[in-house]
């Protein structure tokens, strides 16, 4: 196995991982907050790492690079990350990962219509396949437990849209950065995109929930 397929497989189960955690979370913290709170943290380690291993001058990148930054982070940090969880409060965790596995099938429609690219029967039937299973096990899994909701489908969807956006922006408007900048930079503007939101939710929520140490 390449370093980059190692590296592929460990950032999908890394995706994998956070959706039972995200599902915990919820009880306690409100969608915005919590989505804030994380980027935050991520934000505090690359900085560092991306000045220290990669020389990284940010005033120096450039407006191309920022403004790449900003909707990649938006597409990903904010939306699919805000999207993801408000599906898993109207869904069960089980079905949040079933229809996050057809993301693959709507990048190659999104590539379709937006970037032109030619389906062939190989693709399509991928896209057919990867459709009709996550349509089988997601009716399944409603009908054992009941503890999905049409709504948790929705924002499932639209979680799936944003990150495939996100995977046809980056092919179209590439940003050259190392990939500790890069990833510092979406956590930059990931934070500032959440703060607002994340400021209404911590002034709404009690503060109960910090100094009782349940979090």
């Amino acid at each position: 196995m390449s370093r980059g397929v190692l590296l592929i497989v460990l950032s999908m189960a890394c995706i994998g991982a956070s959706i039972p955690l995200g599902d915990s979370m919820m009880i306690k913290l409100p969608v915005w907050l919590f989505t804030f709170m994380t980027i935050f943290m991520a934000l505090v380690i690359l900085i560092p790492l991306s000045i220290l291993k990669e020389k990284t001058q940010w005033l120096k990148l450039g407006l191309k690079n920022y403004l790449g930054m900003f909707m990649q982070a938006l597409l990903t940090a904010t939306l699919y990350t805000v999207f993801t969880l408000y599906g898993i409060i109207h869904a069960s965790a089980i079905t949040v990962g079933i229809v996050s596995s057809i993301t693959p099938a709507v990048v190659l429609v999104l590539s379709f219509f937006l970037l032109n690219e030619k389906l062939n029967l190989k693709k399509i039937s991928s896209i057919i396949l990867a459709v009709v299973a996550v349509l089988i096990m997601n009716l399944v899994g409603i009908q054992d437990n009941g503890g999905s909701s049409p709504l948790g489908m929705v924002f499932m969807l639209l979680a799936v849209l944003s990150i495939s956006l996100f995977f046809i922006y980056a092919k179209k408007f590439s940003v050259e950065l190392p990939p500790f900048t890069l990833a510092a930079g979406l956590a930059l503007f990931g934070t500032l995109q959440t703060l607002p939101m994340a400021i209404v939710e911590f002034n709404s929520k009690d503060m109960a929930v910090f100094s009782s140490g349940m979090i």
